[in-house]
């Protein structure tokens, strides 16, 4: 009876003699490690289906524990590698239970962990991204913030000094200014901030409307004309002023700007081409910029939420993209990078040309 329930046991159980030879092989050890019983029993030694790095460790062991009796490992629950048949390391938990016979025997019985390991790696992975997220939130937060208290002290100061306000007015205004701009900046955080977490949840609110694909992207442009200037960025706009989308226009106009807005902050002084293909039911968007490129490993996390590229340029939470891909997906759209480092980068979009409420975030055919 014991022999059937070991034989039919849901964890693997193995037997080994004196010289680690396999004796014993049940069903679920065939599915943990991938080799038959007849591949393996009288055939197969324990060190064959554990890594190379464990396996003089557990030759010694096994002769210690020969010759005295005692043993490290013994009784104890364990957590390393096993081999699989196909060559790959998995990770597993391991008990080795000692048998009194007249001959030394042992039975192990082995764990497959990987979906635990997996889980446990999965929430370090999500409390190191929390903890980065209030490391990089709390940085860039504070830095309008000090600006704001700055300019603030200074006005208070400027207005308590006797005719301050006519002696000193042009400072005044530049100070009114700044504090201005910094206000817009915690607010565009802010925004990011839901953002995210409306991508996360999948609560982002999507409208749809028709408007002139190009119209748009002429105010954008003529809006940003200061800041484009001031990048000395040349924009070329490839685009059929007759052809008409349905979609978000805000929520586009949002994934434009923050395309634009990085060649502005990358790829001063370069070009900025914008152009579009379109067939009968999609549009291929293409925003293509002579800038310094993107290396592979940055190509790899760039649409991940809190990603920047490492550059004296980088500010901000890094949400720019992470938010632009919720957007586009929304629109059953995509959205991906081509880039080689000084050679430029490609931004492209592609997404169905009409959308209405029913469609909203099913994905490309």
């Amino acid at each position: 009876m014991l022999n059937k329930v070991i034989a039919n046991a849901l964890d693997a159980v193995i037997g080994i003699n004196g010289k680690s030879e396999i004796i014993f092989w049940n069903s679920q050890a065939e599915v943990t490690f991938g080799w038959s019983r007849n591949d393996v029993i009288n055939r197969m030694s324990v060190v064959d289906i554990i890594p190379q790095r464990y396996r003089a460790d557990h030759l010694e062991g096994m002769r210690n524990y020969l010759a005295t009796g005692e043993g490290k490992i013994i009784l104890k629950r364990l957590e390393l590698s096993g081999l699989h048949q196909n060559g790959h390391e998995f990770p597993l938990e391991l008990t080795i239970i000692p048998i009194d016979a007249e001959q030394p025997l042992f039975y192990a019985f082995v764990r497959d962990i990987t979906d635990r390991v997996s889980r446990h790696q999965e929430l370090l992975d999500v409390i190191r991204e929390r903890d980065f997220f209030i490391s990089v939130a709390s940085h860039e937060l504070k830095t309008p913030l000090t600006s704001l208290k700055l300019r603030i002290q200074l006005l208070d100061m400027l207005l308590k000094e006797p005719g301050g306000i006519q002696d000193q007015e042009e400072e005044i205004h530049k100070s009114v200014s700044v504090c201005s701009r910094q206000v817009d900046k915690l607010a565009s955080m802010c925004n990011d901030l839901l953002d995210l977490a409306k991508i996360q949840s999948r609560k982002m609110e999507i409208s749809f409307r028709t408007f002139k694909l190009r119209s748009l992207l002429v105010d954008i442009l003529e809006r940003m004309e200061g800041e484009v200037k001031s990048a000395a960025i040349t924009v070329t706009l490839n685009i059929s002023e007759v052809l008409e989308v349905r979609w978000d226009m805000a929520r586009i106009e949002q994934v434009f700007v923050n395309l634009i807005s990085n060649v502005l902050k990358y790829a001063p002084g370069k070009t900025l081409e914008i152009k579009c293909d379109t067939a009968e039911e999609f549009v291929k968007l293409e925003f293509v910029d002579s800038g310094p490129g993107i290396t592979e490993e940055n190509q790899k996390r760039l649409f991940n939420p809190f990603s920047r590229c490492a550059s004296k340029y980088s500010t901000g939470l890094g949400l720019g993209l992470f938010i632009c891909k919720g957007i586009i997906e929304q629109h059953r759209g995509k959205i991906s990078v081509q880039s080689r480092v000084n050679e430029g980068t490609k931004f492209i979009l592609e997404l169905p040309r009409v959308l209405d409420s029913s469609m909203r975030g099913k994905p490309l055919r």
